[in-house]
C-alpha cells in the first residue's frame, strides 16, 4: 500500500490530496504494527502541515505503543491545547502521567472526563488506581465500588478491591477478591501480583517464593503476548503460527476459553497446522468432548490412544 500512497505526496499533487495520503499511510503502518515508521511518516507529514492536529493525535497513540510516557504526555497536551474536548487524548495524556508516576497530575484529567461521561469504565478504573497509589484510601474504595456497581462482572474492580484491603492491612479480605479475579481470568497480572503480597503478609513463605518464582515466566510470557498481538499479528494476520503462539501461553497459564478462541481462529486459517491441532486436542480432552479430540489428533497426524 505504502508505494500507491505516497504517489500522492509529490509536490505535483494538490496539497490536500499529500495531506489525506500521509494520514492514510500513517494509519495504515498504525494497524500493522509498524510504529517507527508511522511515528517517521509522521515526521514527513508535519513538515508541510505542522499545525496537524491528525498528526500530534497520531503519535500520542504511537507513544503508548513504544512505552514513552513522557513524550506522550507532552505530544497530547499540544493536542489538548487546540481542541480540550478531544477526549481520547486526554485518557491517553491521564494514562501517560501514571505510567510516569505522576497520579497527581492524572487525577485532575480524569475527573475532567468523569464529569462529561460519568458512566465511563475506564475513567473509574484509571481514577481508582490513581487514588489507591496517592493512598487516597477513602475515595479509591468509593470509585472501585461504583465501578462495581455498574459493571459487577468486571475483573478491574474486583482487583482494585484488593489492592485497597491489602493497604487496609486485611490481607485475608484482599486474598478473597484476588482469587475470585483469578477464577474468571487467570491472566491478569495485578492479581498474580496481589497473590504475592497476600502470601508474604500471612507469613506463608514457600507460598510466596513458589509464586514469585512463577511470576517471572508469567512476566515473560505476557511481554510475548504483547509482541505477537501488538506486532507480529499486525504484520501477519493470516499466520496460524502466530495465532497457535498466543493461544499456547493462555493455555499454559489457565485461560482456557481464550486458549480455544485463539487456537481456533489459527485452526480456520490451517486445517492442517499440527501443532494447533495438538492443542485443541488437549483442550476438548479437557472438555470431555472425545470425539472432537480424536479428529483434532488424526489431523495432526497422531493416532488417539484407546480408551
Amino acid at each position: 500500500f505504502e508505494p500507491t500512497l505516497r504517489t500522492y505526496m509529490t509536490p505535483k499533487e494538490t496539497r490536500q490530496h499529500q495531506l489525506l495520503a500521509y494520514e492514510a499511510l500513517v494509519r495504515a503502518q498504525m494497524e500493522r504494527g509498524f510504529w517507527q515508521r508511522a511515528r517517521d511518516t509522521i515526521r514527513e507529514w508535519q513538515k508541510i502541515q505542522p499545525e496537524s492536529i491528525q498528526a500530534l493525535a497520531c503519535l500520542s497513540e504511537i507513544f503508548t505503543y513504544l512505552n514513552a510516557p513522557d513524550q506522550g504526555a507532552v505530544t497530547a497536551e499540544k493536542v489538548l491545547k487546540i481542541d480540550p474536548d478531544r477526549s481520547q487524548c486526554r485518557l491517553m495524556l491521564a494514562e501517560f502521567y501514571q505510567q510516569d508516576n505522576k497520579q497527581e497530575k492524572a487525577i485532575p484529567h480524569y475527573l475532567y472526563m468523569l464529569e462529561r461521561e460519568p458512566n465511563r469504565e475506564a475513567l473509574i478504573w484509571g481514577l481508582t488506581d490513581c487514588y489507591l497509589d496517592t493512598n487516597q484510601l477513602d475515595k479509591a474504595e468509593e470509585m472501585a465500588k461504583r465501578h462495581l456497581q455498574l459493571n459487577p462482572q468486571s475483573v478491574n474492580a474486583i482487583v482494585n478491591l484488593g489492592e485497597l484491603e491489602l493497604k487496609k492491612g486485611n490481607p485475608e479480605q484482599a486474598e478473597q477478591h484476588f482469587l475470585e479475579v483469578m477464577k474468571r481470568e487467570p491472566m491478569v497480572y495485578e492479581a498474580r501480583a496481589g497473590m504475592i503480597k497476600v502470601a508474604t503478609r500471612l507469613g506463608r513463605l514457600a507460598e510466596a517464593e513458589k509464586l514469585s518464582k512463577d511470576f517471572k515466566g508469567f512476566q515473560q510470557d505476557l511481554e510475548q503476548l504483547d509482541r505477537l498481538r501488538d506486532v507480529a499479528l499486525r504484520q501477519s494476520p493470516r499466520n496460524p503460527s502466530i495465532r497457535f503462539q498466543i493461544a499456547e501461553i493462555f493455555f499454559r497459564w489457565g485461560d482456557v476459553k481464550k486458549a480455544q478462541e485463539w487456537a481456533e481462529s489459527a485452526h480456520q486459517l490451517s486445517r492442517q497446522h499440527k501443532k494447533t491441532n495438538l492443542l485443541l486436542a488437549k483442550i476438548y480432552e479437557q472438555q470431555g468432548d472425545k470425539e472432537t479430540a480424536a479428529e483434532h489428533l488424526r489431523l495432526a497426524g497422531v493416532a488417539p490412544s484407546n480408551p
